[in-house]
């Protein structure tokens, strides 16, 4: 689900359902980690300046780690993003920094 309230903001919610199936063991279903997020545009487009602006998400983990349903840990990602148009021609990137605990994890 995606609700903009106010110009430039957005709130964000991913609640999903899991099917986990193995090339060998048991499989599982059921809900996995609940996404949370906050896009935020900061900077309007202009004749040379790029829209600018961040969505950080977090990973909420509930779904069940045991079950392979969910991570087990918080997760969160901090990007910016950057978006400039030209005549019929428009352009958009960005990147982030994911910050994964737990073992075997990688920032």
């Amino acid at each position: 689900m995606n609700y903009g309230p106010i110009p430039n903001l957005q709130l964000h919610v991913i609640a999903p359902l899991v099917f986990y199936v193995p090339s060998e063991g048991p499989s599982s279903y059921g809900y996995g980690d609940t996404e949370l997020g906050i896009k935020l545009r900061f900077v309007q487009e202009g004749a040379w300046l790029p829209q600018i602006g961040t969505f950080p998400l977090l990973e909420v983990p509930s779904g069940s780690h045991d079950r392979n349903l969910g991570s087990g840990h918080l997760q969160t990602f901090l990007p910016l993003w950057l978006q400039k148009s030209v005549g019929k021609w428009t352009a958009y990137g960005g990147g982030g920094y994911w910050i994964n605990p737990g073992p075997h994890n990688r920032n």
